[in-house]
C-alpha cells in the first residue's frame, strides 16, 4: 500500500482531468490548477499580454505534458517570477519544470516518509518527480524506445542547465512513470529556493545565503528590502521587456 494514494491520484489525474485551469488571481498573480494539456502555455501567454506586472504563480498540478511543461516554464524563467505551491497542494510530474524556473520557489516538504504516508495534505506541500514520458498530449508523440531514449537525455541536459542536483536527476530517471519520489526538505535546500543566476546577484547585493532563516526577524525584513530593491532594478525591467515581446506575438518556445 505504500504511497498507494498518492499514485492513484496522479493516474487518476493524467487520465482524466481536461485543460488546466489558467487565470489572473489577486491582480498580479496567475494561477495554474490541474493537468498541464496542450495549449496551455499559449493561454498563458496571452493572458501576459493583458498585464503590466506579475508577482507570482501558484501551481496545483499532477503533471501531464512535458512539451507543454517546458514551454510554460520558458515563460515563468523569462519573467523572473516567483513560484509558489500553496498548503497541501501538489506540483508533480511535468509540473516540476514550472517549479524549477521559479525567480524564488517556495514549497514546503513533509518531513518524513512516514508523515507522508499519514495523509496528504495535513499543512505540507508536495513536489514529486519521476521519469519524462511522452503522452499523447505531446506534439511529436511516439511509443517508440528511440524517442522516449532522446526525450530523457534532452531532459537531463535540461535540469543540468538548471543546476538541478545530479542525485535528483538519477533519482528521476530511475523512477518509472507510474511512481514517484517526493521532494524532502533536503532536496529543496539541494535545488535552492532561487536559480543559480538570481542567487549569485542577490549573494553580490544583498549578501543572500541560503541560511537566511536563521536570522532575527529585524534582519530578514532588511534582507527583504534589499531583495525588493534588487527586483526593481535588475529584474524588473527585464520583466517588462518580456511582456513587450509576448505583446508582438513572439513566443520564446518558437525559434
Amino acid at each position: 500500500m505504500k504511497f498507494f494514494f498518492e499514485l492513484l491520484l496522479i493516474i487518476t489525474f493524467i487520465g482524466n482531468e481536461t485543460a488546466a485551469d489558467v487565470y489572473v488571481e489577486r491582480k498580479h498573480q496567475i494561477h495554474i490548477d490541474r493537468t498541464i494539456r496542450s495549449g496551455d502555455a499559449e493561454r498563458v501567454a496571452k493572458l501576459l499580454t493583458q498585464m503590466n506586472v506579475v508577482s507570482t504563480f501558484r501551481v496545483k498540478s499532477p503533471g501531464g505534458s512535458v512539451l507543454e511543461a517546458i514551454k510554460i516554464a520558458s515563460l515563468i524563467n523569462g519573467l523572473k517570477a516567483s513560484l509558489v505551491i500553496k498548503k497541501g497542494e501538489v506540483c508533480a510530474s511535468s509540473c516540476f519544470f514550472l517549479f524549477i524556473n521559479g525567480y524564488h520557489r517556495f514549497a514546503m516538504p513533509f518531513r518524513t516518509p512516514e508523515a507522508m504516508q499519514a495523509g496528504r495534505g495535513k499543512g505540507y506541500m508536495y513536489v514529486g518527480i519521476h521519469r519524462p514520458y511522452l503522452s499523447s498530449e505531446d506534439e511529436v508523440y511516439a511509443t517508440s524506445v528511440e524517442k522516449q531514449a532522446q526525450l530523457m537525455a534532452e531532459v537531463k541536459t535540461y535540469l543540468r542547465d538548471r543546476s538541478v542536483p545530479e542525485y535528483l536527476i538519477s533519482e528521476m530517471m530511475s523512477r518509472p512513470s507510474n511512481e514517484i519520489y517526493w521532494l524532502q526538505e533536503k532536496d529543496l535546500d539541494a535545488i535552492g529556493e532561487h536559480d543559480a543566476g538570481v542567487e549569485e546577484v542577490l549573494i553580490k547585493e544583498c549578501k543572500y545565503s541560503r541560511d537566511d532563516w536563521k536570522l532575527s526577524d529585524a534582519e530578514v525584513d532588511q534582507k527583504f528590502e534589499c531583495y525588493s530593491d534588487v527586483f526593481d532594478r535588475v529584474f524588473q525591467p527585464q520583466q517588462y521587456a518580456f511582456i513587450a515581446k509576448l505583446k508582438t506575438g513572439w513566443r520564446p518556445w518558437k525559434k
